[in-house]
């Protein structure tokens, strides 16, 4: 039994069955029985029921229950979608799709929303106008993320429409730009078959697909079905995400400055709203260069400093210092110095709200070390901004650079809300050597460009087509189609690399340089380029999968990095000794013993090292085995790339000690395709030791 054709069979126990009636428990079906009453032999009783158009997690359904004698129970749609929570239809995904379903022969007035006047399909809030705005998409909800697809045809000879997708709430056009010719008509290009979109808008919104340009207004419509649009809501089903990371905004500083904000008014690329009670606790990373000046640095939520209070201790040249401080401080700069800061804050009310950061604070050849633990008493103000404040004026320089995360236990949309794709086309002659461009639309927020795709309809024999993505202008990304790559290629990047700003025009350029094929026939060529704004749920995944010593070792490699790409990594492991005299452990990026410059504080000892030694540790009488977290920045594009490791061990079955280490790798020259953990002792490492690495997604 099903409550309505779209919903999928629950996962009800297979012995579970659905009641035989609803109502009397008289079968006879003779007199004296209830006539309303639903009967397991009778067609229709379930179809002539009131439909719910909407069903939603609290309804309920009639099961017999296998587990107790098969009495009659309800079980909620809830219980049996796992689960989930919110209307069923958006856990479902919504869809609609629409047909013109006779000509249109009205003249045309451009741009002409295409008047569909037929649904075909529909579930959840998406729908389409047929009385009003008619051919209107509406029930589009933010924060969704929705493939649009529309073709239209014509049915007047020698014609041709060229459309695209609108989004009435923005007031501009959305994917690429479709073109439809009649078979007839001489054209020098080819058709680009559909207008298609991934779409996640951040406010509720109507698209419609427009019409914007035709060889002749009196030309018509196709109906006969073939003109249609197709709108479904994808990634819609939930998932939690406990303890993750969720990217929020980024602010790089292009100007001396005292504070820089986050927040809706702030100065992020994004301008993500902040909500301190819905975010629960935000996690920030922050470099900043040589200011020239000797400062600290502190979080002023809501630009807030007063009831602020905190304590810190750090390793320097002379061994622990500690110190106090009334606001929320993270970091410390000195003439000379450049910092890198990691900063966790527990950001929902009701409660004190607590700061923990570590500081790492080096010239190159000394470093300091800063732990730092700050609270904040007032207990009641939302947060909804959060800013970084230099301790004196322009102490944050040009290149300080700050990425928010939050960091939440709710529910977290599981779809691509921040990625998204435009798609362009071109005819390309064999010998052809013009220059060609398409526009595939302004951005709406800033962002970054991160892949591309392109693919010739007939393979190249000889010469080339160089695919150029620019953002206004500047070329961001390139993929060359020629003899190696003949008929596809694709190029990646990080995000943050190709970066583009708010209502900059986004286009695709076609180079041919004496390009050929087998049958000297004009080709189509088709460009995918991939885009990301905010929204990104960025739990750090695996790059190198757990690596588990079966016998003891010297050495455990890490390969298959690539820190161009990933530009931060995330290692964390436990290791097992196979010694009791003193030794030292070595981290080694690419197996590289020098341009290192690393201070370790380990059980009361400080420890410094240009050969990449993390932790040393003195004989012990027992077994030692210790456990690690470390970050490490990988990408290249700064002078020194970062390390901060943490971690704890035991010795002597009952003895404890914390370490810290921080340094640089002084190199910015080598990708960082491998690291390497070196044990001091021949085989000193035991057999079930274990280290991963996983990507830190920005």
């Amino acid at each position: 039994m099903k409550l309505r054709s779209q919903i999928v069979p629950p996962p009800i126990a297979a012995t579970d069955v659905v009641s035989k009636e609803y109502g009397d428990t008289n079968y006879s079906g003779g007199a004296g029985t209830d006539t309303t009453a639903i009967h397991d032999d009778t067609a229709g009783e379930i179809n002539a029921v009131a439909l719910k158009a909407a069903p939603v997690a609290a309804d309920v359904i009639l099961i017999e229950d296998s587990a107790d004698s098969f009495n009659k129970k309800k079980a909620t749609l809830t219980d049996l979608l796992g689960g989930s929570s919110g209307p069923i239809a958006a856990a479902q995904g919504d869809y609609v799709t629409a047909l013109l379903g006779t000509d249109y022969t009205t003249a045309l007035v451009l741009p002409q929303r295409v008047p569909f006047d037929t649904i075909g399909s529909q579930r959840g809030d998406l729908s389409v106008d047929l009385v009003t705005n008619i051919g209107r998409v509406t029930g589009l909800k933010a924060g969704r993320t929705y493939h649009l697809y529309g073709s239209v045809v014509t049915s007047t000879t020698a014609s041709y429409f060229q459309y695209r997708w609108y989004d009435l709430t923005e007031g501009e056009y959305v994917g690429n730009d479709a073109l439809s010719i009649s078979n007839n008509r001489t054209s020098t290009v080819s058709d680009t078959p559909g207008a298609t979109h991934l779409f996640t808008p951040v406010t509720d919104t109507e698209v419609e697909l427009r019409i914007h340009t035709t060889s002749d207004v009196n030309y018509d419509i196709n109906g006969d079905n073939f003109t249609q649009i197709i709108v479904h809501e994808i990634g819609a089903v939930q998932a939690d995400v406990v303890g993750g990371l969720e990217f929020m905004d980024i602010i790089e500083v292009t100007s001396v400055v005292q504070d820089v904000d986050f927040g809706a008014s702030g100065d992020g690329a994004f301008l993500r709203a902040l909500d301190g009670d819905v975010d629960e606790s935000y996690f920030i990373e922050a470099y900043i260069p040589d200011a020239g000046l000797a400062t600290s640095y502190s979080l002023q939520p809501n630009g807030i400093s007063a009831n602020q209070r905190g304590a810190f201790v750090y390793a320097g040249t002379t061994g622990p210092i500690d110190g106090v401080s009334t606001t929320l401080q993270f970091g410390s700069n000195a003439v000379g110095r450049e910092s890198h800061s990691t900063v966790e804050f527990q950001a929902k009310s009701g409660k004190n709200r607590a700061l923990q950061a570590n500081c790492v604070d080096s010239d190159g050849s000394t470093i300091y070390n800063f732990e730092f633990a700050a609270l904040w008493s007032d207990t009641s103000t939302v947060i909804n901004s959060l800013r970084i404040h230099g301790g004196v004026a322009s102490s944050i320089p040009i290149g300080s650079r700050f990425v928010l995360w939050r960091r939440t236990t709710a529910n977290l949309r599981a779809d691509s809300a921040a990625v998204y794709e435009r798609m362009a086309a071109e005819t390309v002659d064999p010998g052809a050597l013009a220059t060609t461009e398409r526009t595939v639309g302004h951005s709406i927020y800033g962002g970054s460009i991160v892949g591309i795709s392109a693919r010739v309809e007939n393979a190249v024999t000889a010469g080339s087509i160089t695919i150029n993505v620019k953002a206004d202008g500047v070329t961001k990304l390139t993929a060359v189609l020629d003899t190696t790559n003949s008929t596809s290629k694709v190029e990646r990047l990080a995000i943050g690399l190709a970066k583009f700003a708010a209502d900059e025009n986004i286009s695709v350029e076609f180079v041919p340089t004496a390009y050929d094929n087998a049958g000297s026939l004009a080709s189509a060529v088709t460009v995918q380029v991939h885009l990301t704004n905010s929204g990104l749920i960025t739990q750090n995944d695996r790059v190198v999968a757990r690596t588990v010593l079966g016998a003891n070792a010297t050495t455990i490699s890490l390969v298959g990095l690539n820190g161009d790409l990933d530009a931060e990594y995330e290692v964390v492991g436990r290791l097992k000794m196979n010694t009791l005299a003193a030794f030292n452990i070595s981290w080694l990026p690419n197996g590289l013993t020098a341009d290192m410059s690393i201070k370790s504080y380990a059980d009361a000892a400080v420890n410094n090292s240009a050969v990449g030694v993390f932790l040393n540790v003195g004989a012990v009488t027992n077994a030692l085995e210790f456990e690690f977290r470390a970050r490490f920045f990988a990408g290249r594009g700064v002078t020194k790339r970062g390390l901060e490791c943490t971690g704890n061990a035991v010795y002597n079955l009952s003895t404890l000690f914390t370490f810290q280490a921080a340094g640089y790798l002084i190199n910015d020259t080598d990708n960082i395709t491998s690291l390497d953990f070196v044990s001091s002792v021949a085989s000193g490492f035991l057999a079930g030791s274990w280290v991963e690495v996983r990507r830190v997604k920005a």
